[in-house]
């Protein structure tokens, strides 16, 4: 799914299609992190960490496709990367969110995205699946191809943006979600331990003292638990 979804991504022109194929991509690094939970221990970080890339990959999702709906002229009307020709200039706002959403998409720091691969790839690492995180880190490395592609156009190729009409709220939906991208990048990490927090299985190994010794079933520490007499 990971190498499929990007190499059908660099093929298209088609925003829309771009994203779709993208998502297909990003299911396959969900699924990394699936697997290393269902191999893990009790103290596997795998199932948060699947947590937190699905919940920073509804906030890219939701930010891209409700900026591309404001881009199109109609719902007839499909938008290509060359009609972002002259929207850093233009529309500087929206094209500024536009890019934090594709860097966070491509996986790159200091961005949400970033950290959601590094915690999901991290979980594998753990579960000694080096093979999962290499393809993962190779096919987000193809996906920087597509997903910088749109930024270029809208700040280096020549080209004037159509007349944009959207509502205030809309646009605002769309500088808040490229906000909260950055924002909870910085805070990874607490944001990771409050998801983590919801898993009582998902502790640290050092976490009980290993000098404690167990209870046994019979209430009392040690082998000569039981009364000899």
């Amino acid at each position: 799914t990971m190498i499929f979804g990007n190499a059908a991504a660099i093929m298209q022109d088609n925003l829309k299609r771009i994203l779709a194929y993208s998502g297909v991509a990003h299911s396959g690094y969900v699924l990394i992190g699936v697997i290393a939970a269902g191999f893990g221990a009790d103290y596997n970080n795998a199932a948060p960490s699947v947590i937190f890339y699905l919940i920073g990959y509804a906030i890219m999702t939701f930010g891209s496709f409700a900026l591309v709906a404001v881009l199109e002229k109609n719902e007839n009307t499909s938008l290509s990367v060359n009609d972002l020709k002259g929207l850093g200039t233009k529309y500087p706002v929206m094209a500024l969110s536009l890019t934090v959403l594709m860097l966070s998409l491509a996986g790159l720091p200091p961005t949400l995205g970033f950290f959601g691969k590094f915690y999901v790839f991290s979980a594998a690492i753990e579960q000694d699946m080096y093979w999962l995180p290499f393809w993962g880190v190779l096919s987000s490395v193809i996906s920087v191809y597509y997903y910088l592609r749109p930024i270029v156009v809208m700040y280096m190729a020549d080209g004037e943006a159509d007349e944009i009409r959207s509502r205030f709220m809309t646009r605002g939906a769309i500088a808040v979600s490229a906000l909260l991208i950055v924002a909870l990048g910085i805070l990874a990490s607490p944001m990771f331990k409050a998801v983590r927090s919801q898993f009582p299985m998902a502790t640290d190994r050092t976490s009980a003292s290993p000098a404690e010794p167990r209870e046994s079933r019979y209430g009392q520490s040690g082998l000569g638990s039981r009364d000899s007499g």
